[in-house]
């Protein structure tokens, strides 16, 4: 059999009774089960290097996702580890050091004009070094993980999943 009919064979509408192809949504979530520890922890930790992976090879470029990040005051210890822990394995460092180095370029600048101001026995009364929104990974992830629940939920329902 080539590989166009076996492709072919996923089209076709099939018989009734016959065993239906896993959902494309919680495919990750069926082979997990076919492995020790947590399912969803371990759908979860390939969600978000997925993500990340996308963030510093695509999505950094995205104006939408670079004012989220900015705004987010950067991704948070656990997405920035992992972010570091990718492009090191790559040695692709550069390929995200202009968005921290736009963010602490932002950073500097805010902590030059406080110190300006302290000079001038000014005194500021609210931080913008704080984070004005979420890290933009951990919203994505908190997403994903609502949807994996509910593709794992309906997983469970499916006699071909349950163990016998």
């Amino acid at each position: 059999m080539t590989a166009a009919q076996a492709a072919d064979g996923l089209y076709r509408a099939r018989p009734i009774g016959a065993r239906r192809l896993p959902d494309i949504f919680g495919y990750d979530i069926l082979e997990a089960l076919r492995r020790s520890g947590c399912s969803l922890c371990r759908v979860e930790a390939i969600d978000d290097r997925r993500w990340m992976d996308s963030f510093w090879r695509e999505g950094k470029q995205d104006p939408g996702t670079r004012r989220r990040f900015y705004a987010a005051g950067g991704f948070c210890r656990h997405h920035a580890w992992l972010l570091h822990r990718l492009v090191a394995a790559e040695a692709a460092g550069a390929a995200i050091a202009d968005v921290y180095g736009s963010l602490a370029e932002r950073d500097i600048a805010w902590l030059d004009e406080l110190r300006a101001s302290l000079d001038r026995g000014k005194r500021r009364r609210r931080a913008p070094l704080r984070r004005g929104g979420r890290c933009p990974a951990c919203v994505a992830s908190a997403g994903d993980a609502e949807r994996k629940v509910h593709f794992f939920v309906e997983l469970l329902a499916e006699a071909e999943v349950r163990p016998h």
